[in-house]
This record gives C-alpha cells, structure tokens and sequence, in this order.
C-alpha cells in the first residue's frame, strides 16, 4: 500500500474515532414553529448526575421561585414559571409580565410541554419526581437545594447553569461592598443594639424570627455585625405549645410580646405587600393591644414594619432587607 495512502487512512482512522468518543458538541433543537437546527451544547453535573444543555438556552422553564429570582438577577427571563412564587420571590410585575404560569406542587407538565423549553430548571428537594417526565420534553437540570445551603449558593449554581457565573459575581460583589459599607458605619453605633425581628400571622399568634446565622436574616445580621438577638432566657419562657416550627422561628402569642422586646423591633408581613389588606388588618390588631405600646422599641418610636422579602430567600430580597437596614438603623 503505498505510505501516503496509509497514512490518509490512518489519519482518518484517528479523526472517526475521536468524533466516535468525543461528546456531542451540538444538538438539535426544534422551534416553536418546527423549524430545527443544531444549537451548541455543553455537560452540566447536578442532583440528578449528567445532562446536556444548550450553552446560550433561549426558552428556558423555571420551576421553582428562588431560581426565578436568581435567573432575574443575572438577566435571564423564562418562558414559564410559577407565578404564585413571584412576590414571595420579589419578582414584579414588570418582570413577570408575558411569564407563562406552570404552577408549584404540582407542576403544570402540559403547561410545560406546550411552551417547548430548551432547559427546564428546578430543584431535588421539589421536582425529584417528576425528573423523568420533564425530561423527555427537555434538558433538565435539578439544583441540590440542600448542598447550596442559602441564597448565594443557590444563585451560583442557578447562573452555572444559565451561563451567567460572571453577572452572579459581579451581583454578589456590589452587595459586599453594601455590606461593608454598612459595617464601616453602623458597627460601632449598634454594637450593643437589640433588634427583634416579628412577622405577622393570621390569628392571635406571630412568628418571632430567630437570627442563627445559618438561617435567611442571620446570615445577614451576621454579616453586617448585628449579632445581638433576643435572650435564649427569653425563648425559655415562652409556652412549650408555642415552640418554633423548624430552626428559626417561634411562633408566640402576643401577650407574650413583651418577652421580644428589644431597642428596634422589625415588623414583617405575612404576604406579599405592606399595603396588602390581610396583613394591614393583622397588623391593627397588634396596635390594638395595650401590650403593644408598652413596649420600649414602640415607646421609642423604633418599632417599623417591612415587607414580605424579610422572610424572603432570595437576592432580590436580601438587597431590599439591607435597604430597610440603611434607612432604619442609619
């Protein structure tokens, strides 16, 4: 055989056979008209192990909230999301406007199917599931909930996936420089100031909000130095039926509010907006109690009531937590 013939053939030989186990580089996707093309795709690890996904996804289907409100932030809109998670999430109007609703617990899977996602994007904790069926109608990918641990994880694994790690940083460095910014300020100034945090409830009990740094707002007071909180003495008198569900919160009865006092105390709604109706309501139920202004925080005129992103998890709301930060404590 003469050489240079088998050195083409040698050559092609090699070339086939890293194609051959090589993965994918592209993949075909077909639009909402039914046009098809070749997209290119790259490997992502995730709860559920290996899947491929676009590089630039272009209808992308969110199905859990907190993912939503990190897709905002690094400048991605989905197609479909649950809608009911947009104020919880701080999400709005404007940016859910054209969002097709998929529903949460359960998930609208026809819904889904019709808006022909390129990605689907959910969680283990909510979607394990259903993880077979949404994948067959797209590339799916389920975020660890547990492994993210907050809000920062969560946005970094969400905009990973997304392609979008470099606006999730730049994200995270504008809100430490917030951070620092307050530290630099306040430190000194509250070092020994005791805020109580309350949300309002529907009845005649709230939730008292405890600041362990591993929860949504001690991961924040810790941060910016607050890291006074109401005595564990305190937590010991409250009745034993009233005891927290889960690790960071007690629910209380407000004759024994005067247990959480404090030098500010943060009022937050249970829904969505300060002016919403049913935690207006409940929250003149409170001013009607003569314990309320008792109090030394109402006394002093430092008792103020905030939004529903205080018991938020998300970017969106940490950022809104801190602007009520500056302008109540500064």
């Amino acid at each position: 055989m003469n050489q240079i013939v088998r050195i083409v053939l040698v050559s092609l030989l090699i070339i086939l056979g890293a194609i051959a186990f090589s993965p994918k580089n592209y993949q075909q996707i077909t639009d909402l008209k039914g046009a098809s093309t070749q997209v290119p795709v790259r490997i992502v690890q995730h709860a559920m192990g290996k899947t491929q996904i676009p590089v630039h996804p272009q209808r992308v289907v969110i199905l859990h909230g907190y993912l939503w409100s990190d897709a905002i932030v690094v400048g991605v809109k989905p197609v479909g999301a649950p809608l009911q998670w947009a104020d919880k999430s701080q999400i709005d109007f404007q940016q859910s406007q054209g969002v097709v609703d998929v529903g949460f617990l359960p998930t609208n899977i026809e819904k889904v199917l019709a808006l022909k996602p390129d990605l689907i994007l959910g969680t283990d904790v909510v979607h394990k599931d259903i993880y077979p069926l949404l994948s067959h109608i797209a590339p799916t990918v389920l975020i660890d909930f547990n492994a993210a641990k907050d809000w920062k994880g969560l946005l970094i694994e969400t905009a990973k996936v997304l392609g979008k790690t470099e606006t999730a940083q730049s994200f995270m460095t504008q809100y430490n420089t917030r951070v620092t910014e307050f530290r630099a300020t306040a430190l000194q100034r509250l070092i020994n100031t005791q805020v109580s945090v309350i949300g309002l409830g529907n009845g005649e009990i709230c939730r008292l909000f405890l600041r362990e740094k591993d929860s949504f707002l001690g991961g924040i007071f810790e941060e910016i130095g607050l890291l006074n909180t109401v005595s564990q003495e305190a937590l010991n008198a409250l009745p034993t039926r009233l005891k927290g569900i889960g690790t960071f919160h007690y629910y209380i009865s407000w004759e024994h509010l005067a247990e959480v006092d404090g030098d500010v105390i943060f009022v937050a709604s249970s829904g969505p907006s300060v002016s919403e109706k049913y935690p207006t309501a409940t929250f003149k139920r409170l001013q009607s109690i003569p314990l309320w202004f008792k109090l030394k925080a109402v006394q002093q005129g430092k008792a103020y009531r905030v939004g529903f992103h205080w018991v938020g998890n998300t970017p969106l709301a940490a950022n809104r937590v801190l602007d009520d930060l500056f302008k109540y404590l500064l």
